[in-house]
């Protein structure tokens, strides 16, 4: 899994479970965002909308729980 792990100007900072990788921004569509997960088609770096919701969905969800004490 790709994910988005910060976004420092025109640099993507990528998390693939194992390591961290850099690149540049031309490689991704516009709209990315940190937390998004992301698919590599034709070179390009898209962001996966079903698998992004679903993350963060998991995420709140853990939130809620851990706060709910």
């Amino acid at each position: 899994m790709l994910i988005v792990e910060k976004i420092i100007g025109d640099i993507i900072v990528i998390e693939d479970g194992k390591s961290h990788f850099e690149i540049p921004r031309t490689q991704t569509q516009p709209d990315i965002k940190e937390g998004d997960i992301l698919t590599l088609t034709n070179g390009i770096y898209k962001k996966n909308q079903a698998a992004t919701r679903k993350r963060r969905l998991e995420i709140l969800a853990l939130q809620e729980k851990t706060f709910d004490c």
